[in-house]
């Protein structure tokens, strides 16, 4: 197992993935364009969303066992979006 594939390596590159972004926009928020909390709000969870996909699909944080473990423990009625959360966060194989 090389460092680079330690999950510890792994959560420290999503941390700093989603830190740096989030800081870089609120410092700009606060200090640059002095909106409010609750203007800044929306824009922050936005950004935190967006970094959090990019980081954890770069990063292959997430695999596909992961949901199919999270589909047998959840009821049938959210298997639908567990499989869309699912498309957006695992970067498919090349079976080649």
């Amino acid at each position: 197992m090389t460092m680079r594939s330690t999950p510890s390596f792994k959560a420290i590159l999503l941390a700093v993935g989603i830190g740096i972004p989030l800081l870089v926009t609120d410092q700009v928020l606060t200090h640059q364009l002095f909106l409010r909390p609750l203007l800044r709000l929306p824009i922050i969870l936005t950004v935190f969303v967006a970094s959090y996909l990019i980081t954890s699909r770069t990063l292959s944080i997430f695999e596909e066992t992961d949901f199919a473990l999270l589909n047998s423990a959840l009821p049938t009625m959210i298997h639908r979006y567990v499989g869309f959360i699912e498309r957006l966060l695992v970067r498919k194989r090349d079976s080649s």
